[in-house]
């Protein structure tokens, strides 16, 4: 089969299993799981500090791979100037996003104090999680204008995710680009990098179980639809992986960072009737056309 049909197969698929990952838990209040992202967003809010931690980590894995940073071979496209445009639609889309009101999604004004420090929520469970979101909504102050060290701080953390998340790929290119003796199968690649999320998963709970000295959140409601949550977000990156070699990180990263999120609006909008009124859903749909334009620029950029 033809490794281009390979590649976007399992981009589409990858990016279908990213956006529905969270529809398991959309109904539970799943508090901890991500270590720095509740005092982010309570520092610099829900629409600035996931349009600073997305955008980076578009922007580092698609540079990274465009030119070739860190010992990697750069990875050109027959065409740059549809691909840097693409990359350009993709970025104004995730702003727009930022705009999206969910219906239940409340602004409260209190002491951040009042936001225990160890609760923490991934990004995008605040998304597609209502029963989080509103959680973290109603106990969120909201940002001051001015400018803070301890803004700046998170500010500086946002970004550091945001590159963490950018170079994940980038040591496995590396080793293929390097050793020759390298295995060329990417899948090769698929145990090692679990394994190394188990082991910082497990490094991260053990700290935060000795932290809360017994007052875990794990509740038994929980397991089923963390299962179902895990399964998905293995399918979406083992395909991820396959679609990073067949079509190169400069063409799969910006489309697999995007998509996932578009489906997932898309998913609130028709299906859980989530998002509503005139102009949000006017907001919703420009974002949606110009985030699949950019899509479209960036995958027809390599043909």
């Amino acid at each position: 089969m033809n490794e281009t049909l390979v590649g976007f197969t399992s981009c589409i698929i990858s990016c279908i299993a990213f956006g529905f990952m969270f529809v398991p838990l959309r109904n539970f209040d799943c508090k901890d799981g991500n270590i720095a992202s509740v005092p982010i967003i309570n520092h610099l809010g829900i629409g600035v500090g996931m349009l600073v931690w997305s955008s980076i980590q578009v922007l580092v894995g698609w540079g990274v791979a465009r030119f070739g940073f860190f010992g990697t071979r750069p990875q050109l496209v027959y065409n740059n100037t549809m691909n840097i445009f693409g990359l350009l639609f993709v970025l104004l889309s995730g702003f727009m996003f930022v705009f999206v009101k969910h219906k239940n999604q409340q602004r409260h004004s209190v002491d951040n104090s009042s936001v225990p420090e160890n609760d923490v929520i991934s990004m995008q469970q605040m998304e597609k999680n209502p029963a989080a979101r509103k959680r973290i909504n109603n106990s969120a102050y909201k940002p001051t204008s001015h400018i803070t060290k301890k803004k700046i701080g998170y500010l500086g953390l946002a970004v550091f995710l945001g590159v963490l998340h950018g170079l994940m790929m980038t040591p496995i290119v590396y080793i293929q680009d390097t050793d020759p003796k390298a295995s060329p199968n990417v899948l090769d690649y698929v145990f090692p990098h679990f394994c190394a999320v188990f082991f910082c998963s497990t490094i991260y709970f053990i700290g935060y179980s000795i932290w809360m000295r017994g007052r875990t959140h794990a509740p038994a409601e929980l397991i089923l639809p963390s299962a179902a949550y895990g399964v998905l977000w293995c399918i979406g990156m083992t395909l991820w992986f396959v679609s990073n070699r067949m079509l190169s990180q400069t063409v799969s990263f910006p489309i697999t960072t995007r998509l996932p999120s578009t489906i997932g609006v898309l998913a609130d909008v028709l299906l859980f009737k989530d998002v509503e009124g005139k102009k949000n859903l006017t907001v919703t749909f420009s974002a949606v056309a110009i985030g699949l334009i950019g899509v479209l620029l960036i995958a027809f950029s390599n043909q």
